[in-house]
């Protein structure tokens, strides 16, 4: 029995072929992570950074457990700083564009889960860290 629940464990979320795309899509996070730096903004930086880390760690070998536990709980307080973050650009304009993407992300992430198609499902998901890449950098130019 407990040999069972260990390989249940390991069974990969998605095979290979598509979390590599995911894997390799988590590199995208580095020109969030470079243009933080740039503006000096290292609390988005930072939390950027950790997001990349845990992102790759998941991905290069994606099962359920801690490390996409790990993964999951950075985005979600990266994602809630950086929505907080967005109420203080000073133009109505790019908060509503940020915004705008933001509820793309979410769109795609729900898209992503609710895929029975694997292939779909990482291609949301790919999707998802583009654009979230985009408005991350966007933000980071207007604060």
């Amino acid at each position: 029995m407990l040999r069972r629940n260990l390989s249940a464990k390991e069974t990969l979320v998605l095979p290979p072929q598509y979390s590599g795309r995911l894997f390799k899509s988590s590199f995208l996070t580095v020109a969030s992570v470079v243009t933080a730096a740039q503006y000096e903004l290292w609390a988005c930086c930072g939390l950027t950074l950790l997001v990349f880390l845990t992102s790759v760690n998941y991905w290069r070998h994606p099962v359920h457990g801690w490390r996409r536990n790990l993964d999951m709980l950075a985005v979600f307080c990266g994602m809630s700083y950086h929505l907080y973050t967005a109420r203080f650009v000073p133009s109505g304009h790019h908060q509503l564009v940020y915004y705008g993407l933001a509820l793309q992300i979410f769109v795609c992430y729900f898209k992503a889960r609710s895929s029975h198609d694997k292939d779909a499902a990482s291609k949301w998901h790919m999707t998802m860290h583009l654009v979230g890449n985009i408005a991350n950098c966007l933000l980071y130019m207007v604060i």
